[in-house]
């Protein structure tokens, strides 16, 4: 099962360039089911700070380390949460749907 962060959107102040708002999605596949979470996340920051990151400089590794930075624990849940539905669906079509002919007997 992999789980993937994805930035969406941002939106910055246009004078500074300070992001403001993160718009993100968590993805957990195995195959061919998946689940997903969306998310906003308001940020704080200081254009003046000596850790201030130009937007044109920005990655999107950058910004989802803001974002699991700021969630805290709460990205251990949102993962955990989703690989169990992803599971859960797998286990259902598996036990759900069967292979076979009525015709061809067993030898």
């Amino acid at each position: 099962m992999t789980t993937k962060w994805k930035i969406e959107q941002l939106k910055r102040q246009d004078d500074t360039g300070l992001v403001v708002e993160v718009f993100y999605n968590v993805i957990a596949k195995e195959s061919a089911y998946m689940a997903n979470q969306k998310g906003k996340l308001t940020l704080t920051g200081d254009p003046n700070s000596e850790n201030f990151v130009a937007f044109e400089n920005l990655t999107e590794e950058i910004v989802i380390n803001w974002v699991k930075q700021e969630l805290g624990s709460e990205v251990s849940n949102i993962e955990s949460s989703l690989e169990a539905k992803v599971t859960e669906k797998v286990a259902q079509y598996s036990n759900s749907l069967k292979t076979g002919l009525p015709w061809k007997k067993l030898i």
